[in-house]
């Protein structure tokens, strides 16, 4: 399975984000979309990506650099397939761009992305979710070269001034059908939609319907079958107990509005996809800056299913009073949890204290089917920094390994990143990175790809390295660039 964490770690609401998992924008106009100005750059004036020893340059695959989407196909020179316009946003827009998904075999790319004066959408009291992000959402054709924004009645088309769009949350259920979290401004069509790709081909003797040329997003799950609804994406959210003046007061739906960063928050509260099952974090707001977390799953293809408790993830402090009233993220304001591919297992972080005082969490692996759990990490087998503080949470394609990343940087101005084997939770690497980042796999492993991740920065930094698990030093891949992903 392939994601967005983005996305999707949050990095902040893991993040965040996670993450990355962002947006891109640009001055697209309607021409632009339908027919993107691609430009095929020579070695010689762009750095052409670095083979790495597990043979990626005989693959395909995209990346971002220096705002713009990039493709390399089997060994050929690397192509820009967009040459979005950001000039009418000044004077610096903030762009960002999520985990980008392939789809049939690799034909069409599903690029999400942001790109406004106002900087990102997501997160509380400064966070950066690098997942979830509210984004623009389009699909690439690389047979037509066409790029066109996937849309529900009433969204506005992606425009010079600001492309925000209400897409959070992306998956990929299988090679030809994408799931997607649309907020909706908060009306009666949040909810999680089913794109099928196959819009856009032409009829095949199989019984494939064939290209309609317009792609048609399906509703599987409305905002408002979520348990807990009232505080999570799409419907009303209680009033927060403070309004930092930092912060501007969005409304996320009509009434009641939502004060300060904890709307910012709930906007983007992560989402996992496993197994025809959509999983979803909540939050309770206990009042004096302090929420309860919970995660939750609702089957997506039964009208008729209802939301099921998983597991209680503890309580945080989302912001923390400092000088000037200038609030600061509290340490757990997004812990760790993914789900694997199969959706037979959680990897969770719970928060055990979370104070001025102490701040402390642990590691669990749960078997869904029989609510079992171990504990995955505690002091002192886990260095006390690494559940000393939120981490992201990966698990691999094979549902064999579970990678886990430090959010925080160490004082020599790394982070940490573990890959611990599901079967034997005694076999664990340590990788060497020096940016925090995204993790996304070729094919079912055992090599993955870690890019940086910077959220709503105006410009994307940072390099893409490949690892094999179990080899704790990687390779570069392609310098100076984000957001990449491989098509096999």
């Amino acid at each position: 399975m392939k994601i967005s964490w983005q996305t999707l770690l949050p990095g902040c609401l893991a993040i965040l984000l996670l993450i990355t998992l962002g947006a891109c924008s640009g001055t697209v106009n309607s021409n632009t979309l339908s027919n993107p100005s691609s430009t095929d750059v020579a070695a010689t004036s762009t750095p052409s990506p670095t083979p790495d020893a597990g043979g990626a340059a005989g693959a395909s695959y995209t990346y971002v650099r220096n705002n713009q989407v990039w493709i390399v196909a089997h060994n050929t020179p690397a192509k820009q397939i967009t040459n979005f316009n950001y000039s009418q946003m000044s004077p610096a827009p903030t762009v960002s761009f999520d985990q980008p998904l392939w789809f049939a075999h690799g034909r069409f790319l599903v690029i999400k992305m942001r790109a406004s004066n106002q900087g990102g959408v997501g997160g509380s009291c400064g966070s950066t979710v690098t997942l979830g992000q509210l984004s623009t959402l389009m699909v690439y054709d690389t047979i037509t070269a066409k790029l066109q924004p996937i849309l529900l009645p009433g969204d506005r088309k992606p425009d010079p001034n600001a492309y925000d769009g209400q897409w959070s949350y992306i998956f990929q259920q299988d090679d030809t059908h994408l799931l997607a979290w649309h907020l909706a401004n908060g009306n009666a069509q949040a909810g999680l939609y089913r794109v099928d790709m196959t819009q856009l081909m032409p009829a095949t003797s199989t019984g494939t319907a064939g290209a309609t040329g317009t792609l048609t997003p399906q509703l599987l799950v409305a905002a408002g079958r979520l348990t807990n609804s009232t505080n999570n994406l799409g419907t009303p959210v209680a009033t927060s107990t403070s309004t930092p003046t930092n912060q501007a007061t969005p409304t996320v739906q009509g009434t009641p509005t939502v004060q300060g960063t904890l709307a910012y928050h709930l906007q983007t509260m992560p989402m996992r996809y496993a197994n025809h099952t959509l999983y979803y974090q909540t939050v309770q707001d206990l009042g004096n800056q302090r929420s309860n977390l919970a995660i939750y799953r609702i089957a997506i293809d039964d009208p008729l299913a209802q939301a099921q408790e998983v597991t209680d993830m503890g309580t945080i402090q989302v912001c923390v009073p400092s000088a000037g009233n200038n609030n600061t993220p509290g340490t757990f304001v997004e812990p760790g949890w993914d789900v694997s591919p199969n959706g037979q297992y959680l990897a969770v972080q719970k928060v055990t204290a979370d104070d001025a005082s102490n701040h402390t969490s642990q590691l669990f692996l749960m078997k869904l089917s029989k609510a079992q759990t171990t504990t995955l990490g505690t002091s002192p087998r886990w260095a006390t920094s690494l559940l000393n503080q939120a981490v992201r949470i990966f698990w691999s394609p094979d549902n064999k390994n579970i990678m886990i990343e430090s959010t925080q940087s160490t004082a020599a101005g790394n982070y940490l990143l573990l890959s611990v084997n599901s079967a034997n939770l005694s076999a664990i690497t340590t990788y060497s990175i020096t940016n925090l980042g995204m993790i996304t796999w070729k094919g079912n492993g055992p090599q993955f790809a870690l890019y940086s991740t910077q959220p709503y920065s105006a410009a994307m930094t940072g390099n893409i390295v490949t690892y094999q698990l179990g080899k704790p030093t990687g390779q570069l891949l392609i310098p100076a660039a984000s957001s990449f992903a491989w098509s096999d």
